[in-house]
This record gives C-alpha cells, sequence and structure tokens, in this order.
C-alpha cells in the first residue's frame, strides 16, 4: 500500500468517525428517538463512504501507472509472467553481518524531510486519540443524561420537547401545569417523532432570573385526557451561575474545562486535516528526493508463480528501461535481492523479484549497487 493510499484510507476513518458524530448530534436533538435517528443517519452516509473510499483506494494504486503508454500495462494484472524467476539473491549471504551503507549518506532535505513527516504522523494519531476521546466522552454524556432532566442557568431559556399521548393535532390541545410561577412554557410545535411514529410536543421553557436555584416539575398534557397513561414529568434543574451548571454537566470535558465536547471534537477534527494534508504534501516531496537520488519505495507487491512483482516511482526519465537490474534494500538499508525490470513508464516500473528474496510494501528499490 503506497502512501496515497494510506492517507485515503486516514480520510475515510476520519470521515467515519464525522458521520457518527453527526448521527450522535441529530439524534441527541430527539432523545426519545436517539437510537432510531443514530442508526439511520449513519448508516445512510457509511454505506456509500465505504464504497466510494474503496474505489478511491484502488484508483490511487492505478494512478501510479500513467495512461497512454504502449510500454506499461493498464492496470497491475497486466504485467507477464518472467519465463523463468530471477536468481535468487547472491549477495545475501555476504552482506548478512555487514551494515549496509547505502542510506547513511542521505541528503539533508530528504532526511529533514522524513523526520517531519514521521512527527506529523505521529500528530495525526494523537489527534486522532483526541477525537475518538472526546467522542466517547459525548455518548457517555448522552447516555447518562435522563430524557426528562432539563438543565439551565436561572434568567435563560432553552428549547426543550417530549412524547405525547393520543392523536393531538394543535398546540391550542395542550396545557403545561409549572411546579413554579417562574418557571415558564411556550409549546411551540407538534409533529411525529422521527422514523417510528407518535407524536411529540416541542417548545422553549423560560426561567426567571429570580428563581431560587433548585429543581422544579414540569408537565406537558392535552386538555381533554385521551389515554391511561401519565404524562411525562420534566425535570428542570435551575442553578445560580455558569460554573455550578458546568460542574453539573455529565460530560468529563465540559465538567473540567468548560469546553463542549462536539467543540473539541470540531477544533480537532480541523487540525487532523490540516496534519494529514502536511503528510501528503511531505510525502511526495520524499518520493521526489529520493526518486532524484535514484531511490523508490515499493508500492504495490504481489505473489506470482515464478517471482514477486512489484512496482516502484522510478521510470524511464530516471534511466530504467525493461531489462535493467535493480538492488532491492530493507528498511535497514541491508540488499535482500535482485530486480528486474519488466515494463516501465515515465515515471513508474513493473518489476520481479525472486521469491526467495525478502520483500515487503516500503521497501527501497535503488539504482546504486
Amino acid at each position: 500500500m503506497n502512501i496515497r493510499q494510506k492517507i485515503a484510507l486516514m480520510i475515510v476513518n476520519l470521515l467515519l468517525v464525522v458521520e457518527l458524530c453527526l448521527g450522535m448530534y441529530y439524534g441527541s436533538k430527539d432523545p426519545e428517538n436517539l437510537t432510531p435517528i443514530f442508526l439511520k443517519f449513519f448508516f445512510g452516509l457509511m454505506i456509500p463512504t465505504f464504497i466510494i473510499g474503496r474505489i478511491i483506494v484502488r484508483r490511487l494504486l492505478r494512478s501510479k501507472v500513467p495512461d497512454g503508454s504502449a510500454d506499461v500495462p493498464s492496470s497491475t494484472e497486466a504485467m507477464p509472467e518472467p519465463d523463468a524467476p530471477p536468481k535468487p539473491y547472491s549477495g545475501q549471504d555476504y552482506y548478512k553481518n555487514v551494515q549496509a551503507k547505502v542510506f547513511a549518506n542521505q541528503p539533508a532535505d530528504l532526511e529533514q524531510a522524513t523526520k517531519k513527516r514521521k512527527l506529523a504522523g505521529r500528530v495525526a494519531v494523537f489527534f486522532i486519540i483526541i477525537l475518538f476521546i472526546s467522542l466517547l466522552d459525548s455518548c457517555i454524556a448522552r447516555f447518562s443524561q435522563p430524557i426528562n432532566v432539563v438543565h439551565i442557568l436561572r434568567g435563560t431559556s432553552t428549547e426543550i420537547n417530549g412524547p405525547l399521548e393520543g392523536k393531538i393535532k394543535n398546540v391550542k390541545e395542550l396545557i403545561y401545569v409549572s411546579s413554579s410561577d417562574l418557571v415558564k412554557l411556550s409549546i411551540d410545535s407538534i409533529y411525529s417523532g422521527f422514523w417510528v411514529g407518535g407524536t411529540e410536543w416541542s417548545g422553549r421553557v423560560t426561567v426567571s432570573p429570580d428563581i431560587e436555584p433548585g429543581d422544579y416539575q414540569l408537565t406537558v398534557k392535552p386538555k381533554e385526557q385521551v389515554t391511561q397513561k401519565p404524562p411525562l414529568v420534566l425535570l428542570i434543574k435551575v442553578y445560580k451561575d455558569p460554573l455550578a451548571l458546568q460542574k453539573s454537566s455529565t460530560s468529563f470535558i465540559k465538567r473540567y474545562s468548560g469546553i463542549s465536547p462536539w467543540g473539541v471534537m470540531a477544533v480537532v477534527f480541523s487540525l487532523t486535516v490540516l496534519t494529514f494534508f502536511v503528510v501528503f504534501k511531505l510525502s511526495k516531496k520524499i518520493e521526489y528526493l529520493m526518486a532524484k537520488g535514484g531511490d523508490a519505495e515499493v508500492y504495490w507487491i504481489k505473489q506470482g508463480e515464478a517471482a514477486y512483482k512489484i512496482a516502484f516511482a522510478l521510470g524511464t526519465k530516471h534511466g530504467i528501461k525493461p531489462g535493467s537490474h535493480l538492488t532491492l534494500f530493507n528498511e535497514k538499508g541491508r540488499p535482500v535481492g535482485d530486480v528486474e525490470v519488466q515494463k516501465a513508464s515515465e515515471t513508474d516500473s513493473f518489476a520481479t523479484v525472486g521469491v526467495d528474496s525478502e520483500v515487503r510494501i516500503g521497501y527501497i528499490v535503488s539504482i546504486k549497487n
């Protein structure tokens, strides 16, 4: 898997996290139907994301091969099997106990770019961890919060909703009962519950600045009783100042920092996208600098009957042509095999390596002997 595919997979995973967050966000707007809303929203986005992501990852592999070249197969499957497997690497025993120095004298800009990419990758992983922690904290906070409890600061108002029993078509058919005259409710609309049906009301509760902090009850019910089931009683918890309201939060992040976990996710998501962009730019720079020095990473491998097939980003403009023999090095810079080029375009080549040689994604093919 080449670096472009890895970045594409990271972006797809990040999109899935965002879709998970959005599903939870929209589900929390209707606590009564949180689960069906979440499942419908999340899976509705997740399935096409997987399909599109798979297509993009496959095309990123094929995009390494220029179109329109008679010398280069249109896909990796078109490379012919060699008549005979390449000979096992004869120099492997010679170099077994020798410290290879092929990459010891890398250009300073290449070494610096490699270190920066590694650091950026670690930062991206850190941001993703924070993103998952924020999402987990938000989910725990949402499910730890009873659906009939409303936290509010005195002198403020907030939107609330609740279920209704029976067929209610107009807000004029409803009344509310409050345990305090300083807690008032305005019912704005009646609507059908998302996906699972049922009737719900939505409105805005307003708390007077003169009210004493504490717990108050609020009940919404039809003017005429239509069912024997008692209406849902809302518990309005009033706090005297923002700090007291913050300390009551079921979210660990908000309780100790005052920042909503959704806000943390929004900021960290932006930073993660920026970090991915930095990794991508550095990867392109590293690929260019390596090719300039006659080196390239193996980005595709397939085991054939007679030999391994590999692809790497060195082509005719680097002096490569069909029949060229190159050297394969592992991550420690030790020679591990001979590479014989079968097909070459301007920027990329397909080659074979003996089945007795060690080959992995990320190993280096080098013009240097």
